[in-house]
This record gives structure tokens, C-alpha cells and sequence, in this order.
């Protein structure tokens, strides 16, 4: 079993149906999903190497975050490390969220 990140970024914006224009126009990139043209919020556009999610989002948009998909073992080697490191985060069914702040030292 890999014990690799796969992580992307997501990125906020105000119209998910312009962004994808302008990624998949001028930028290159390709929709990766959802598959068809219905109406929705998120998608993930690709180039090579490079895949970036899309999500609609008024209030939060010009903003991101990174997204990180991780195996079972790995997640549960990062809930023993965040555990050991006295970081606050909030455990959910399946997934780890939490905020971690650079110091200014």
C-alpha cells in the first residue's frame, strides 16, 4: 500500500462555469469531472501533472485551500503525529481538518 499524498488545490470562486472557460480555453487544462453538462459548483480541470478543483463559492471566493487525499494507513499515521504534536484539530468520520499556523520566530 502506498504511503504517498495526493493532495490539490482548491481554489474559491464566483462562477465555477467562467473559471472552467478560462482554464480549459486560453490556460489548456481539461475537465477531468463531473462528466456532463448539468448544473453544478465543482469540477477539477487538469494539465499534465497539474490538477486544480474548482468550487463555486460567493462569500469565499479569491481564496483556497489544499485538499489531501490520503490511505487509511497513511491518515492513521498523520492522526498519531498530529496527536504526538499537541496540534488542534477536529476529527471526523474519515477525515482530519485542521489549521495549522506558521509562527513568526
Amino acid at each position: 500500500m502506498s504511503d504517498m499524498w495526493y493532495a490539490r488545490p482548491v481554489f474559491f470562486v464566483a462562477d465555477v462555469q467562467r473559471a472552467l472557460d478560462f482554464y480549459t480555453g486560453p490556460l489548456g487544462f481539461v475537465k477531468k469531472w463531473p462528466a456532463g453538462d448539468e448544473k453544478w459548483t465543482v469540477c477539477q480541470v487538469n494539465r499534465q501533472d497539474c490538477e486544480i478543483i474548482l468550487c463555486e463559492h460567493e462569500t469565499r471566493r479569491d481564496k483556497g485551500r489544499l485538499f489531501i487525499e490520503l490511505n487509511d494507513e497513511t491518515r492513521a499515521q498523520l492522526r498519531r503525529e498530529i496527536a504526538e504534536r499537541g496540534i488542534p484539530a477536529k476529527l471526523r468520520s474519515g477525515t482530519i481538518c485542521g489549521t495549522i499556523r506558521a509562527s513568526s520566530h
